[in-house]
């Protein structure tokens, strides 16, 4: 299916490059035609990638429905990164955030050196009220990426749902002296 979407790519960029050559109004036969083809090459793709057809479902705010599908499609590939991580939004839009804890936890282990997937994890473990869970994640991150802006604002305000007021005035701080534009 990853050669069927190239292919359509590639007949969608050839009908455009004929469009700008004919000018927005005066589209040539020939130029609908490709169009045509290129528009129903990549439907075909779709309907043979079901990986294209979840994201267009989020797209859409099918959020239940794609989530299925990359559930299907994760039981065939269980370490596939990116569709942890759809999947994870999938969830985070319907409000499971357990499940999108529970996406980027597996994220995290796949990726040990990522910051930026400790952020998000932490970012979870705070949508689903686990305050202790997203201070260790967020200090896991900063670990990676001291000069994480986010990773020091989800500290502080884990730091601060926890009851911990002064140590969360001091990371505030730090966040504040990281990004000032926040």
């Amino acid at each position: 299916w990853r050669g069927l979407a190239r292919a359509a790519r590639g007949a969608v960029a050839e009908a455009l490059e004929d469009l700008r050559a004919a000018g927005a109004g005066d589209l040539t036969e020939e130029a609908r035609a490709r169009l045509d083809t290129a528009l129903a090459q990549v439907e075909r793709a779709e309907k043979n990638d079901p990986s294209s057809l979840a994201a267009r479902l989020q797209r859409e705010g099918r959020h239940a429905e794609a989530a299925k599908l990359y559930d299907d499609l994760l039981s065939v590939n269980p370490n596939d990164a990116a569709l942890l991580e759809r999947r994870a939004e999938a969830w985070r839009c319907q409000g499971l955030y357990g499940r999108m804890v529970s996406d980027f936890a597996a994220l995290a282990a796949l990726k040990p050196s990522d910051a930026g997937t400790r952020v998000r994890l932490a970012d979870a473990r705070r949508h689903a009220l686990d305050f202790k869970g997203a201070l260790e994640d967020a200090r896991a991150a900063l670990a990676l990426d001291p000069a994480s802006a986010y990773a020091r604002v989800l500290e502080a305000e884990s730091l601060r749902s926890l009851g911990r007021f002064d140590e969360a005035v001091q990371a505030a701080s730090l966040a504040v002296a990281a990004a000032p534009e926040w």
